[in-house]
Parts: C-alpha cells; structure tokens; sequence
C-alpha cells in the first residue's frame, strides 16, 4: 500500500504521510535533505534505506537498547521486508553516519555499492563493516555534528 501511494501520490495525502526526513526532529535533517536532496538516503530500524523524500507513516522502532522492549528492533527479529532504494550501480560515493547499532544494517542493504565509508564515534569502535572505509570523528553529539560540518563543506570524504 505504501508504495503504491508514494508512486501514485495524491495532493491531498489522505494517509498522512511524511517525507523520511522529516520524522525526524533535528533541524540537521533538514539542512542535509536541502544540501543533498534527492542524493539523500534515511537508514531506518523500521523501514530500511529509504529515499529522503519517499513518503513514510510517523513511527518508532529503533536499534538502540535504551528505549521499551516493543520500540527495539533486534538483530534476530525477522518479518521486517527492509526497503533497499539506494541503487547498487550507483556511482557516487555513499556516507554513512549515524550509532553503531545500524553499521551492519547499512552494510547488508548498500552490499555492491562500491564506495562506502563509515564514519564513526573515534572513542568506540565500530563494528566489523566489511568493503566500507572506516573514518573516525571526534565524539561529542558527533553524528550531528559531522552533518553539518558535511553540509558545510568543513568535513569531506575521499
């Protein structure tokens, strides 16, 4: 149902729906999906590699063990049929940032894309991201932070 609406989407948008990037409540989301547009991919707990723009339900699921049992997203879970949109011929290089929970979903769903570099938080190591370049960054809110410094330019990938 989801994708049939997101490709025959209607003015009104009767279900409610939100473009990915906006379910999230920091302002940095919105500067990422103005800075990088269509070139901007959301890593969901509860959907998968999503286009910013593709059109989701408000929802709440998570890899992180801090929150209620029925908001987590564990390893062994199964039933989740995760979107994969980022196109494995795709040629550009592919960031990602964000908590340590999600680097091995982000490498299952971008396996075959051929550039990939993981930033992390430099003071926890990652977890094993087999074909992705490792870039470590200063700890501190950092995925945030490194958004923007992405955004801006201050911050770049080889």
């Amino acid at each position: 149902m989801l994708e049939d609406y997101n490709r025959n989407q209607r003015e009104d948008n009767p279900p409610g729906l939100f473009p990915a990037w906006k379910l999230y409540k920091k302002p940095i989301y919105q500067e990422l999906a103005k800075h990088f547009g269509d070139n901007l991919y959301i890593l969901s707990a509860g959907w998968g590699l999503v286009a910013a723009y593709y059109l989701l339900p408000c929802y709440n699921i998570t890899f992180s063990a801090s929150v209620e049992g029925y908001q987590r997203r564990r390893k062994r879970d199964r039933g989740y049929r995760d979107f994969a949109m980022l196109p494995t011929t795709i040629s550009k290089h592919v960031v990602f940032l964000g908590e340590e929970d999600y680097v091995p979903h982000f490498c299952r769903l971008t396996d075959g894309v051929a550039r990939r570099t993981v930033v992390f938080n430099a003071h926890t190591p990652p977890p094993p991201a087999p074909g992705c370049e490792l870039r470590p960054y200063p700890p501190l809110r950092w995925h945030y932070e490194c958004a923007k410094k992405l955004v801006s330019g201050e911050f770049t990938v080889r």
